[in-house]
């Protein structure tokens, strides 16, 4: 099969290549014919919602798929990058904008039951969990640990999150580890704090202290606000990098739109 002749214009499309194939209730799946191995997924979240924007049902069992962009106009997917569109570009700022006072539409149907359906589509053995912790009101991490406990928590790998500012930011991180929390999720455009900041700092040393990997939010789409993008920005990442060279980076999304930075940052440092 030659792939390079293979066009890809929907997610659908995907079928046409060998590792997957549509079932009978049309739906995308891994092929299991294409002997790939199972997947660990190690950046993923349940729905959030803050402040006035109500309680979200982690655990529903009725609320269908949402994905954040849609594929299935006509476009090449592999080759072209045409996500956000203007429309999905809008609808992210509004929900950044909006996100203390209305729960994001989407986030209600990122929940236990579909997460795991996509799992098992797709072949996932086991999924990090990332809560997003603002500085007052925030439920996400709770939410997050309480779901994943209460559900499937040999599959569903929770990570503990403190905003930086926190002035307890020390013992919740440690309560968390004691409830098995596998690693630890940084986020400088919602938690509004750079990397290279004092507040960061501390909180990736006691990291270190702990043996936690820090998955980090690291780039950006071009769909957010200038000022969070340079929170963000790639360079404010190397002082952290050189600062601890025995804690364990990821970079999620791998830098987004600066995914050429990021991989020479993961060529410089062993660690990331």
């Amino acid at each position: 099969m030659d792939l390079e002749k293979i066009e890809v214009k929907t997610y659908g499309d995907l079928a046409k290549l060998p590792y997957f194939k549509l079932g009978e209730d049309g739906k995308l799946r891994i092929n299991p014919e294409a002997g790939i191995p199972p997947i660990i997924d190690d950046h993923s979240h349940l729905g959030w919602s803050y402040f006035f924007g109500g309680v979200i049902n982690h655990l529903d069992p009725e609320r269908k798929v949402w994905y954040f962009y849609d594929y299935s106009e006509p476009q090449d997917v592999l080759n072209e990058k045409a996500h956000p569109t203007p429309a999905e570009k809008k609808m992210i700022e509004h929900d950044i904008y909006m996100i203390l006072f209305r729960c994001p539409p989407i986030g209600r149907a990122q929940t236990v039951p579909n997460m795991l359906e996509e799992m098992d589509l797709f072949n996932v053995s086991h999924i990090c969990i990332s809560p997003i912790e603002i500085p007052f009101r925030s439920r996400h991490a709770r939410q997050t640990f309480a779901a994943t406990a209460a559900s499937c928590p040999e599959r569903l790998l929770p990570f503990a999150a403190v905003h930086p500012y926190t002035p307890s930011y020390e013992k919740r991180i440690r309560d968390m580890v004691a409830q098995g929390a596998r690693g630890f999720k940084y986020h400088p455009e919602f938690q509004f704090v750079a990397p290279d900041s004092k507040k960061a700092m501390r909180i990736f040393a006691l990291c270190e202290e702990l043996g936690l990997p820090v998955l980090c939010h690291s780039g950006f789409t071009g769909a957010e606000p200038g000022f969070m993008k340079k929170l963000a920005a790639l360079p404010r990442y190397r002082v952290v990098f050189e600062t601890f060279p025995k804690l364990n980076f990821i970079l999620g999304h791998a830098g987004l739109n600066n995914v050429t930075e990021a991989l020479e940052y993961a060529r410089e440092f062993p660690q990331v």
